[in-house]
């Protein structure tokens, strides 16, 4: 095992999800400007159109110290380190942990010629990153399949069809 590897098994917990959070959400920034496209990007992160249950945690305190982690992280990052790279650096810290999320990618109408969009990740009853999109019609969704069967997103309450929104 090599030395780093030694070194960061020893750092105290905070201070470790904190550096593995900051690593990851390089990865996360790096794979959306140069990855292979948004297919390729979505894979690992479940079955589409999938939500996960809204019960309450076992332990609670692991996706709060996950989403800690990520905000401190996040500030001190050279690059760009909004929404998505976070919501996609939660998703991978909880699956490494065994839980389950769902991640939702919503759009919102800022103007008549404008339309902004926010990722945001939630874990049982808790909104990990993101908030909980208020305000965002939720467009996609993405959480491992195996939990529950498929979850429409007209299932939401807010929810239109992507393509009749934006007209």
């Amino acid at each position: 095992m090599s030395t780093l590897v030694k070194r960061l098994r020893n750092l105290p917990g905070a201070l470790a999800l904190m550096l593995e959070a900051w690593l990851r959400l390089g990865l996360a920034r790096y794979a959306i400007l140069y990855g292979r496209g948004f297919a390729a990007l979505a894979a690992p992160w479940g079955a589409p159109m999938y939500e996960t249950f809204r019960q309450p945690l076992a332990d609670p305190h692991l996706p709060r110290r996950i989403a800690r982690a990520i905000e401190r992280a996040s500030r001190v990052t050279p690059w760009v380190s909004n929404c998505l790279p976070q919501a996609i650096t939660a998703k991978q810290m909880l699956q490494k942990r065994g839980l389950r999320s769902t991640l939702y990618l919503g759009l919102a109408r800022a103007s008549a010629e404008k339309v902004s969009a926010h990722a945001w990740l939630r874990c049982g009853q808790f909104f990990v990153t993101g908030g909980n999109g208020r305000g965002f019609t939720v467009v996609a969704s993405f959480a491992e399949s195996d939990e529950r069967g498929p979850t429409a997103v007209s299932s939401f309450p807010q929810a239109q069809t992507a393509v009749d929104w934006l007209k």
